[in-house]
Order: structure tokens, then sequence, then C-alpha cells
């Protein structure tokens, strides 16, 4: 009988499928909703540390930031694992920082206030997926 070090390759991918399993209950549940206006101000207080100021709430800069990391690591193993139509064609230059992130997303939602009512998942997609669609080349 394999062991579990013995099968590696389908442990880490029996825990892979666990794990995004859980990530996707968590988001998609009542606890793990926010809106677009809470992304905004959370994502406010993270770019004014960034620009060199002093954010009101150091714990929203975190949860921003930490949020923005998620979501496109997500992508980067769905994408990895599916495909681009999966990732919703979302494809991220690996030289993009977390901070480039932040401001495409910023951008978005300050120049989508009527979208602010919706789910910061959905808003965070659709600006990382604007700002980086996947072309022909990236496949």
């Amino acid at each position: 009988m394999p062991t579990i070090l013995q099968n590696r390759g389908g442990f880490l991918k029996t825990l892979g499928i666990y794990i995004s399993l859980v990530a996707g209950l968590l988001l998609f549940s009542s606890a793990g909703y926010a809106d677009g206006n809470e992304l905004l101000q959370r994502c406010t207080e993270a770019e004014r540390l960034m620009d060199g100021g002093t954010p009101d709430d150091p714990f929203d800069t975190g949860v921003c930031l930490g949020w923005l990391d998620g979501v496109r690591k997500t992508l980067d193993v769905v994408k990895a694992r599916a495909g681009d139509e999966a990732a919703f064609n979302t494809c991220i230059p690996d030289s993009v920082t977390t901070g480039q992130n932040l401001r495409v997303v910023l951008a978005y939602l300050r120049d989508n206030p009527a979208k602010l009512h919706q789910r910061e998942l959905l808003l965070t997609v659709l600006a990382l997926k604007e700002a980086f669609p996947c072309s022909s080349s990236d496949s």
C-alpha cells in the first residue's frame, strides 16, 4: 500500500483541491462578503501607506494587500490547472507587483462607482481582467 510520501503528487493534488474548495466557500459565504465600497476604503488605506503616508487603519491595509495577493495567486493556480478561460482570461505578468495590482484595482473602482455595490471578488477579477487580458501569445 503506497504511503503519502510515495504518492506525493496525488496527495498534493487532492490537498490543493480541498484548499480551493474551502477558499471558495469562504469567499462566497456571508462571512467573506464585502462589496466594492469596502474594498475601495481598505485599498485606499494601502495606497496611502505606499505613497509614504500613514494609514488611518493599518488592519485595512493588510486586508487589502492580502486580498489582492490571494486573488492573484488563486487566478494563477486556476490558470495553471484549467487554462485561461477558467481564470477569466486574466493573465497577470510575473513582473507585476502587488502594488501595481493595488493601483489597477483602485483605478477600476474609482472609474466604476456604479458597480461598488457588487462583491469585491467580482470587482477585483474584472479590474485585473481589464488590465491584464490574455492574448494569443499568453496561451
